[in-house]
């Protein structure tokens, strides 16, 4: 059985991604552990108050954890449901909780057609998961609801691709969901004076020959951009992406790529390591 892990702070970005979360399980017949961190300002109390509080925070939090997991088993009576609450560093205790539980995935939300202000606030977090912790983590803009995933578009420099082990977890993705998989790449506009890269995309339609796919190449000296614009007009379930530094995404945090991927387009983000 998968498991999968749902950060989550209550707030409606995060219900929102809760809910997707919750039919992501029932589709791939996942266990579910509800997970909540708090910050406590220590600084700010005494050693004996600061107990207290952290008591507060944690039964506060348990309580609302409890009532999100009722909800859930209303609906799908069949999941296994876990809540765990804890009080700590974010992205740290998301580690930990994955390792405990034996994680195959996280689902984290994100605020969607957002004011730069509010995309730092609230968006920072989860970014922050996706570069530091090695598991699929599914960033579910606010707004957008669970559809069966019928096809799944991988954006993805191909250089590097044959020795990254990513086209094993890209497959595995499509025949869990039972999808057929877009291959979009983005190309220097300057590579009719380069030799063709030839074996990389010989090597994809190898490790891909079993499935339904097809390979769309975008040329472009800006990938953050022609992939939105690209995303814009073509439709897709679920947009998968690596953070790992190859070619043209080997800055693909620093230029904002899976930021402006997660902010403005109305699709889940799928980010693989």
């Amino acid at each position: 059985m998968k498991t999968i892990v749902i950060a989550t702070d209550f707030s409606a970005p995060a219900a929102n991604a809760t809910i997707y979360g919750q039919e992501l399980a029932n589709v791939l017949n996942a266990r579910l552990v509800l997970l909540n961190v708090s910050s406590l300002p220590l600084s700010s109390y005494g050693v004996a108050s600061s107990l207290e509080v952290l008591g507060q925070i944690e039964n506060a939090s348990g309580e609302l954890l409890r009532s999100v997991k009722l909800g859930i088993l209303q609906k799908y009576s069949h999941l296994d449901v876990i809540t765990e609450t804890t009080v700590g560093n974010t992205v740290t205790a998301i580690a930990e909780s994955a390792q405990k539980h034996g994680a195959d995935m996280l689902v984290m939300g994100i605020v969607g057609q957002a004011g730069k202000i509010k995309e730092h606030i609230i968006g920072s977090t989860t970014i922050s998961v996706a570069r530091q912790i090695q598991l699929p983590l599914f960033i579910v803009p606010e707004g957008v609801s669970y559809k069966p995933v019928e096809k799944i578009s991988f954006a993805c420099d191909v250089n590097g691709i044959e020795t990254s082990g990513l086209t094993t977890v890209v497959q595995n993705f499509c025949e869990w969901f039972n999808a057929r998989l877009e291959i979009v790449s983005v190309e220097h506009t300057d590579n009719d004076s380069e030799p063709p890269r030839v074996q990389p995309y010989q090597v994809i339609e190898g490790s891909f020959g079993n499935l339904k796919h097809e390979t769309i190449v975008l040329s472009d000296d800006n990938a953050a951009p022609k992939l939105v614009d690209y995303f814009s007009k073509h439709s897709t379930g679920l947009i998968m992406i690596n953070p790992k530094k190859y070619g043209l995404l080997k800055s693909l945090f620093h230029s904002s790529v899976t930021k402006k991927l997660a902010f403005h387009m109305r699709v889940p983000l799928l980010v693989i390591h």
